[in-house]
């Protein structure tokens, strides 16, 4: 999400621009005092009170029509990403459950198997049922459901990782 906390801070910064724009296009009104001496026995004292209006306010009015549209444009850009983090995280939330089903089922069946397997291989070997090459095959085959099981972790794993980062 530190994509969009970028974009919330742009848009903040617009609609700052926005405040400070219309601000300069309302009249000022200025008090002042003022105590000031030329001589030490002769001192002046004096009050100000003035007032400015811009008089060229079109220039003004257009900086803040472009800022809103850029901050209409932001918002939309931040909807836009969040919608877009929303649905990364819920299609990755879907594979975190997919995967997890996949391993407690079908994948845990290919490791049980391949356990059984390479056990079969073993004991016939060993009692002269089959040959060093049939063996060689079994164990072959029990080797590939383990990495098949062992890749539908990493994918998990990865798939864990890639939700963490999307919800944190």
């Amino acid at each position: 999400y530190d994509i969009s906390l970028g974009l919330v801070g742009s848009e903040m910064c617009i609609r700052d621009r926005i405040q400070v724009s219309e601000k300069e296009l309302a009249p000022q009104w200025n008090f002042g005092y003022f105590n000031q001496s030329i001589r030490p026995s002769y001192s002046f004292q004096g009050l100000s009170v003035g007032t400015s209006v811009p008089l060229a306010k079109k220039a003004g009015r257009a900086k803040i029509e472009e800022d809103r549209v850029r901050k209409l444009m932001a918002d939309q850009r931040l909807d836009q990403v969040r919608q877009q983090l929303d649905w990364e995280r819920e299609k990755v939330e879907q594979m975190v459950r997919q995967y997890n089903n996949y391993l407690r089922g079908p994948a845990n069946d290919l490791l049980t198997q391949a356990t059984l397997l390479r056990d079969l291989a073993n004991t016939q070997l060993q009692a002269g049922e089959i040959d060093f090459f049939q063996y060689i095959q079994s164990v072959d085959v029990a080797l590939q459901n383990e990495l098949e099981y062992l890749n539908a972790v990493h994918q998990y794993n990865q798939a864990v990782i890639d939700l963490r980062f999307l919800v944190e």
